[in-house]
C-alpha cells in the first residue's frame, strides 16, 4: 500500500484507518504497529517542522522591529 502523506490530519486519518483494519483482522498485528510506527513518525516530523518554520518566522518579526 503506498500513500502520500500530507498533513498532520491525514496521517492521524491513517492511524484509525489502520486500527479499524485490524480489529476487522484485515491486517496482522506487526503490520498495524509497524504502521503506527510510521504514521507517528511523520506527525511528529511534521509537528517539529512546523514549529520550526514558526519560530524563523517569529526571528524575523523580531529582526525586522530592531
Amino acid at each position: 500500500m503506498e500513500k502520500i502523506i500530507t498533513s498532520i490530519n491525514q496521517a492521524r486519518l491513517e492511524i484509525g484507518k489502520t486500527y479499524d483494519l485490524y480489529k476487522k483482522g484485515k491486517i496482522k498485528s506487526e503490520t498495524a504497529k509497524t504502521r503506527t510506527y510510521i504514521l507517528r513518525a511523520i506527525i511528529e516530523a511534521n509537528f517539529k517542522y512546523e514549529v520550526e518554520q514558526r519560530l524563523d518566522e517569529l526571528e524575523q518579526k523580531i529582526g525586522n522591529f530592531f
